[in-house]
């Protein structure tokens, strides 16, 4: 413990490597920095070190996630064709959470004791992330990630859906379908690896004869849509739960109902856009 000084951790942070030994990509670099930190802080706490070596260790920058050219993302009809054509798949209620601006971990960890499907209500209280190949637990990565989001109608009939034919296959092959159980699976109720998801809706959106998009894309094309539609950027920042410097504004607050009214957003007929939350 005495050996971490901030030239240790400074020459750790710089040989950060995956199991392949190529260097993490910075936002991997900057998640295990963060985690380390409060580590640190603790140890400084009960006295195991005179002072916290973690202090001035720098992460790297996080990347805007505003998107800045059209072709990067969706536009709100290419979104409505691609639920319009994953509308029967049996994970039809995850892509649309995807659509939702919701992060792949954070679909991935949704059990379906998160959501209630009467109020139409999600919460996101952990994530299920790769780490070199195997899918772990996790807590969310910001206690702002950990989030209730309103669930528009039309994804909300989709996630409907979704469970019923999950039941379905539960039921046909005799293991039950528990609060418990993650939405993200497979056929006979073992998790679907995020990896699988990924590749998973690359096929779908090919098949539906739409532009190449990544997950993360999307999420930016959620918040490009929130934005056009005049929804307020701390609102934004609260649905995605980001903090506001992502979305260009100061931070702040959001109520219940403004989220509510933001979901309006993704019910709005073609070529209309509600004015929500203003800012």
């Amino acid at each position: 413990m005495q050996k971490l000084t901030p030239a240790a951790l400074a020459d750790w942070s710089a040989a950060l490597a995956g199991k392949s030994g190529q260097p993490l990509a910075p936002a991997t670099k900057r998640r295990a920095i963060v985690r380390l930190k409060p580590v640190m802080a603790h140890a400084k706490r009960m006295r195991w070190l005179p002072y916290d070596p973690s202090t001035d260790l720098e992460s790297p920058e996080q990347k805007s996630i505003t998107a800045t050219a059209a072709d990067d993302i969706w536009t709100p009809a290419q979104m409505s064709v691609f639920l319009d054509h994953v509308s029967t798949h049996r994970l039809a209620g995850c892509f649309a959470l995807t659509l939702l601006g919701l992060r792949r971990e954070e679909v991935g960890g949704l059990r379906w004791s998160d959501i209630d499907l009467e109020a139409g209500v999600l919460r996101i209280r952990q994530a299920r992330v790769d780490v070199n190949g195997r899918d772990t637990i996790v807590t969310p990565k910001t206690d702002r990630s950990a989030r209730d989001l309103p669930v528009p109608a039309r994804k909300l009939g989709m996630l409907k859906a979704m469970r019923t034919v999950h039941l379905r296959e539960r039921l046909a092959i005799g293991r039950p379908l528990a609060d418990a159980s993650l939405l993200l699976s497979r056929a006979d109720g073992t998790p679907l690896p995020v990896r699988e998801y990924s590749r998973e809706f690359t096929a779908q959106r090919t098949t539906a004869g739409l532009k190449a998009i990544t997950l993360g894309k999307l999420r930016h094309s959620n918040i490009s849509r929130m934005r056009a539609a005049g929804v307020a950027a701390d609102v934004v920042a609260a649905w995605h739960g980001h903090t506001e410097r992502m979305t260009q504004a100061v931070y702040g607050r959001v109520t219940d109902d403004r989220l509510t009214a933001a979901s309006a957003v993704f019910s709005a007929p073609k070529g209309q856009s509600p004015a929500v939350g203003q800012s």
